[in-house]
């Protein structure tokens, strides 16, 4: 791969590169050539650009473009064309769309082809504005038959390069960040109109989303995790699918791994993000993607995953009044953390109820949901766990024992240590019901090679051999 170019470009350094154009108008007729050295020369500025594109008949700007898209060849020529054109689309609304029809019309050679082809180029930078541009075009209005037959080649090449990212090693990540970025952006690009929405997710191509915003997961998106504009157009375009409801299940299988491992899942993703971001336009929309989740468990109810459950576990009520606390430009941030908040806040008491608890212990799947992660609810609840002879702390040790599921075990132990802690005669039924059983297996997983076991069945000793665990805590 080219060594990547800075992808802050000057608009003098632009221009510069636009003026390179000038050198490679031989063989043009007369009108067309008189025709882009006037956009040339008035791309110094945008609104210069603006303004000429104005006073000229755009049919006429199209054709001289499409002309030099099927004639550019060498990659600095490719490279001022890709920038002029980029400006175009910027700063002339009309121009996009009547390149897309005058492309779909033509009878021989596409012209979207010759930008297409660029999209794989070796060189990031011409890879990079290529998709910019070609996401544009596909994505006009009124030329949504144009754009479904590009699509699937694009999307493939789309899906290549992030497929590439996220294989990349530590050594390597820094290589693909400007071919994922575009990607990315080409993807909130096309997802912005509803008309191509359902055609995109039937490839799975945004399913790699999700991974591209989760550290923890590979290196390259901890390589962009500081990268704002990155985050925000992956974010937006999640926003955007999931109003499409099988977008939403299989945004959240994509992030579960294939064997039975700690559980990530679409709403970990987020909460993460919530934590990690500084960028308000961030925040927002990851904000957006929550609510559509929330929304989606509200009007679905037992037919969907019990998303608001996972928010709770995995303490996006904490995470939310720590947001409340901040101050935002954009004022739209703090009526959606309150709606959200107070949305999770209606919705704890149900699901941390000790018959909650039961159906849980009892389906032999355990998750990190609310009656695991409350102190309250240990507080109100601990005596329950007295009836019928203590048998929920005993299906807890018969879970250690001999459950082969990972967050199982770590759960149960969390579990029992709650116990211990919050129960009047807590150690005394350690020393009735578990000691014998749990001890040595407790030390066993001291040494396991997952470290959440280790932490668990490490605290869950501590508990029962502290007296004053609060004191120690503090």
């Amino acid at each position: 791969m080219a060594e990547l170019p800075s992808d802050i470009v000057l608009p003098e350094e632009r221009h510069r590169s636009i003026l390179g154009l000038l050198s490679v108008t031989g063989g043009m007729e007369d009108g067309k050539r008189d025709l882009l050295q006037r956009l040339i020369q008035s791309s110094e500025t945008e609104q210069g650009l603006k303004a000429q594109m104005e006073e000229e008949n755009i049919s006429s700007v199209v054709a001289t473009m499409i002309d030099r898209v099927k004639s550019t060849t060498d990659l600095d020529s490719v490279r001022s064309l890709l920038e002029l054109m980029s400006m175009m689309i910027k700063v002339n609304d009309k121009f996009a769309t009547c390149f897309t029809k005058c492309a779909a019309a033509t009878e021989q050679t596409d012209p979207g082809l010759y930008i297409e082809k660029w999209t794989r180029s070796d060189h990031s930078w011409v890879s990079a504005r290529s998709m910019e541009i070609l996401a544009h075009f596909i994505s006009q209005p009124g030329c949504e038959d144009y754009g479904k037959k590009c699509l699937p080649t694009f999307l493939k090449t789309i899906q290549t390069q992030l497929n590439q990212a996220l294989r990349a090693s530590e050594q390597t990540a820094g290589d693909f960040v400007q071919s994922a970025e575009a990607c990315v952006k080409a993807l909130s690009i096309m997802t912005t109109p509803s008309s191509l929405r359902a055609d995109i997710v039937e490839t799975g191509v945004t399913n790699l989303l999700p991974r591209l915003l989760f550290p923890s997961e590979n290196v390259f998106a901890a390589c962009c995790e500081e990268r704002a504009q990155f985050i925000y157009d992956a974010t937006k375009t999640l926003w955007l699918l999931t109003f499409i409801p099988e977008s939403l299940i299989a945004f959240d299988a994509s992030c579960k791994p294939a064997d039975d491992a700690p559980g990530q899942s679409i709403i970990m993703v987020l909460n993460s993000l919530l934590k990690r971001q500084k960028k308000e336009k961030a925040i927002r929309m990851t904000l957006l993607v929550l609510m559509n989740y929330a929304n989606c468990q509200k009007s679905q109810k037992g037919n969907a995953p019990n998303y608001l459950k996972e928010m709770i576990g995995v303490g996006m009520i904490q995470n939310l009044e720590m947001l409340q606390k901040r101050n935002f430009g954009d004022a739209d941030i703090l009526p959606d953390i309150r709606e959200l908040l107070e949305l999770l806040e209606t919705n704890v008491e149900d699901l941390s109820s000790y018959s909650q608890y039961k159906q849980e212990l009892h389906s032999g799947i355990l998750e990190w949901s609310p009656p695991h992660t409350s102190d309250k609810f240990w507080k109100e609840n601990a005596k329950a766990f007295e009836a019928d002879d203590y048998a929920s702390i005993l299906e807890l040790c018969h879970i250690i024992e001999t459950s082969k599921r990972s967050v199982n075990i770590q759960i149960a132990c969390h579990d029992i240590g709650e116990f211990v802690r919050h129960h009047p005669q807590g150690r005394r039924q350690w020393d009735r019901l578990c000691k014998d059983r749990l001890k040595q297996k407790l030390y066993d997983l001291m040494d396991s090679a997952v470290p959440e076991e280790k932490r668990q069945a490490l605290l869950c000793m501590q508990k029962v051999m502290c007296q004053r665990w609060d004191f120690l805590q503090s």
